[in-house]
């Protein structure tokens, strides 16, 4: 894609394109200019304008994902709660084939079970699995399964190291040394 895209004056979510920015060397395709509805400028991708990847700035972003957990009544302080960030992280590893986890979810072919999707899917999933306990993160029984109710428990960092998939060095560990190992890193 050229410059030549007629992009001033067009608006993308909260953003309005006000002029050309220096693409960086490191980058080929173009950079714009763009203000958003909260007053703050920067230097945006073309293309993830188009795509709706940058259709507000990072201030506005943070400040709807707290109002987004709040609407559950899971915030204190403007801090969403543990469980919420589990939810919302699990959402993100399995949908998002923008984060640097998809791969190994999403990518693998694991889903979200159909009630923890969409408008309710926060009060069914706190209804299934309980407030987060402290000390502990949402973990697959099976690895190779879904995100179900009958598949999900909190579990400590512990309890998921011995829960993962094999690969790298951990096959080549006998019981013995990869408790020896956990002990060693404190966990």
């Amino acid at each position: 894609m050229s410059k030549s895209i007629p992009m001033i004056g067009r608006r993308f979510g909260q953003r309005t394109v006000i002029d050309t920015a220096p693409t960086p060397k490191w980058h080929t395709r173009p950079f714009w200019r763009v203000r958003c509805d909260c007053g703050k400028e920067d230097a945006v991708l073309g293309q993830a304008l188009r795509d709706g990847r940058a259709n507000q700035c990072r201030k506005c972003r943070a400040r709807d994902f707290i109002k987004r957990s709040t609407v559950h009544g899971h915030a204190r302080k403007g801090q969403v709660s543990p469980t919420w960030k589990s939810w919302s992280c699990m959402h993100t590893r399995c949908l998002d084939p923008h984060s640097h986890e998809w791969h190994l979810y999403g990518g693998r072919g694991i889903k979200i079970c159909a009630n923890w999707m969409g408008e309710h899917g926060f009060e069914i999933f706190l209804r299934d699995m309980g407030e987060r306990p402290f000390g502990k993160t949402l973990d697959r029984v099976d690895v190779n399964g879904n995100y179900e109710k009958s598949n999900c428990r909190w579990a400590t960092p512990k309890e998921q190291i011995a829960n993962q998939r094999k690969h790298g060095l951990i096959d080549i560990f006998t019981n013995a040394e990869l408790l020896a190992e956990l002990h060693r890193r404190g966990l």
